[in-house]
């Protein structure tokens, strides 16, 4: 869901703290995320040969989101470019590699059935609730009387407080399901 916030909300977090750059910032976030994804299946299929599960890839990606959403927290310009950059980097490492983590869970039996519950559902959901619900409500929260624009650092902040939050527990969830992975394995 922070992906799909990010892209849906750019343009007004950039113009929430009076700057131009959202266009630019999308053209970074669309092309690191893309690069990643192309890194991020080289890289696992390194990892698995070596005997290592795509999760691990997975945690790499969760580390840039959580460095990227983290920025956004701070939100200055050119942090919000440098988390752009990472978010995008996490965005495009992490979710691609999910069907190689299912299938390794799961099997390939039913992996189209399986792999739809992680991304079908958790992009679903995510899009409503964390690209437009929380940080509506938020930024609406933050906007003057009478005004239809927020301006400040506020307007965003505590939707990436929030995501901040879930990436870190995905953090731990990842790497114990990479231990439980290698002690299996």
């Amino acid at each position: 869901g922070g992906g799909v916030g990010l892209t849906t909300n750019i343009a007004q977090m950039f113009g929430s703290i009076d700057s131009s750059g959202n266009v630019v910032a999308l053209t970074f976030f669309s092309a690191t995320q893309s690069l990643s994804r192309v890194g991020a299946g080289g890289l696992c299929d390194v990892l698995r040969r070596r005997g290592l599960s795509g999760a691990v890839v997975v945690l790499g990606g969760l580390v840039f989101m959580l460095v990227g959403y983290a920025c956004f927290v701070v939100n200055t310009e050119g942090l919000l470019f440098v988390g752009v950059l990472c978010a995008g980097v996490g965005f495009g490492s992490a979710w691609p590699v999910m069907v190689v983590v299912v299938a390794e869970l799961f099997g390939e039996e039913h992996l189209g059935g399986n792999y739809m519950v992680y991304d079908g559902v958790a992009s679903a959901v995510g899009a409503l609730v964390f690209g437009k619900f929380i940080p509506e409500e938020i930024y609406d929260a933050h906007t003057e009387d009478g005004e239809t624009d927020c301006y400040g650092k506020e307007c965003f902040r505590l939707t990436y407080v929030i995501i901040v939050g879930l990436v870190l527990s995905a953090v731990v969830s990842v790497s114990i399901l990479i231990k439980r992975i290698h002690k299996r394995g």
